[in-house]
């Protein structure tokens, strides 16, 4: 793992925990309180950085990595796509009382969330290991048709704070997701040992597989041997 990278990968995991703590505090103290509001504001903050370093990291995968990581690499992305919607739609959603209030921008969120939801369920029926990528697909596209529901008929006032916390909850447990199932011990496959070699596999001690000659491999030895007297 290069330099940059594990430092980027410190702080992504560093604001996650912060991300989780902030959300408890937030979710301990009163609503609408002072400490509620502020707790709120770090989470939010914190957030924004775990998917910005996430992004960054699936990103150096996608370019860098093996093709055997590339599924939890997109998993990774689609998941950061989600939490951002998750974010949005929690904290835009108090002040949702007409369909009026809902911005573009909005809509346009909770829209590329359902089409990336997509995109994660058809690519993890051809990438070898993309359970995580389907289910995280699944996932968005359920939440984009849930949000753009609520969008075209804003909820009440009780249904609106039920939604926030909802959502930010939702988010949390994406980060619990990201931080036990997508970070792989691989973010960068190690690099071979130094020295070693590949094992002999000839009689001279070199070559590759392919340049054995495996004529006769399956036949009878000759025999030289004199033919015993009867």
């Amino acid at each position: 793992m290069s330099p940059v990278v594990a430092a980027l990968y410190a702080k992504h995991t560093f604001f996650g925990l912060v991300a989780l703590i902030s959300l408890v505090v937030s979710l301990s103290a009163r609503k609408g309180g002072r400490l509620h509001r502020r707790a709120g504001q770090v989470n939010l903050f914190a957030m924004a950085l775990v998917l910005l370093s996430a992004a960054g990291l699936a990103a150096h995968v996608l370019w860098r990595g093996p093709v055997v990581h590339q599924a939890r690499a997109w998993a990774l992305l689609l998941l950061v796509v989600l939490l951002a919607e998750l974010l949005v739609f929690g904290m835009r959603v108090l002040k949702w009382r007409k369909p009026d209030h809902v911005r573009p921008g909005d809509r346009w969120l909770t829209r590329a969330t359902g089409l990336a939801g997509l995109a994660g369920l058809l690519f993890s029926l051809l990438a070898e290991g993309g359970a995580l990528l389907g289910a995280l697909g699944f996932a968005g596209v359920l939440t984009a048709i849930s949000h753009n529901r609520q969008q075209g008929d804003p909820p009440r006032a009780k249904a609106r704070l039920a939604a926030h916390r909802g959502s930010l909850q939702a988010a949390t447990l994406g980060v619990v997701t990201a931080l036990g199932a997508v970070h792989w011990d691989t973010i960068m496959p190690p690099a071979p040992p130094k020295g070693e070699r590949a094992p002999a596999t000839s009689a001279s001690g070199g070559g590759h597989p392919s340049d054995i000659d495996v004529r006769g491999a399956h036949e009878e030895p000759v025999r030289h041997d004199v033919d015993e007297p009867r």
